[in-house]
């Protein structure tokens, strides 16, 4: 049922994402310090950076039972590539990407109701759901 991304496909994934955010540096630079963009490019990969976050992965009939650090389990389509999860967890809990919402303008707080229409892949609705009052996904 779960689906494997090989290698190649993997690594070619990777180094398109990572020339679109050199060719977005290229044209928008002043918006992006360099020092993130060196690490965004040469040290670390989003799959790395999300499976980091994550504690464990369990098999739950046709779910991943996902543990990521702090958090209540995320219930994850084994249909679904977990390569998909880890990239979306490295984008959503990494601050030097622009996936990262926890910035002062939109900082959830313990006062917040937050509406997250779409929920995705549900890595920032986890977020929103310890910091706020309530969360609606």
């Amino acid at each position: 049922m779960y689906r494997h991304i090989p290698l190649s496909e993997q690594l070619w994934y990777e180094l398109g994402y990572k020339i679109t955010v050199v060719k977005q540096y290229i044209l928008n630079s002043s918006l992006i310090p360099f020092s993130d963009l060196l690490q965004e490019v040469l040290f670390r990969t989003r799959v790395s950076q999300g499976k980091s976050r994550i504690v464990s992965v369990k098999s739950e009939g046709d779910y991943w039972k996902v543990k990521f650090a702090g958090f209540q389990p995320l219930f994850y389509p084994k249909d679904l590539p977990l390569y998909d999860l880890y990239i979306v967890a490295g984008e959503n809990y990494n601050p030097t990407n622009w996936h990262y919402y926890n910035v002062p303008d939109t900082r959830v707080t313990k006062n917040d109701v937050v509406v997250d229409c779409g929920a995705a892949a549900g890595t920032f609705t986890l977020s929103a759901l310890k910091a706020s009052h309530r969360t609606i996904a």
